[in-house]
C-alpha cells in the first residue's frame, strides 16, 4: 500500500520530514514523494528568505 504526499494535502493534514521519514521506513511512502516535499520545502523557504531581506 502506497502513500501519496498527496492525500495528506488533500486531507489538510500536516505532515513534516518526520512523517515522510516513518512512512518511508514502513515503505508506504516512495522516495519521489520525498524528493517532491524536499523541493516544495526549499521552494518555500527561498520565498521567505526573500520576502524577508527585501521587504
Amino acid at each position: 500500500m502506497d502513500i501519496s504526499v498527496d492525500i495528506f494535502k488533500q486531507n489538510k493534514i500536516k505532515y513534516d520530514w518526520r512523517t515522510l521519514y516513518v512512512g518511508l521506513e514502513l515503505n508506504l511512502i516512495e522516495y519521489s514523494d520525498i524528493v517532491n516535499y524536499a523541493v516544495e520545502f526549499l521552494a518555500t523557504i527561498q520565498k521567505l528568505a526573500f520576502k524577508t531581506l527585501f521587504s
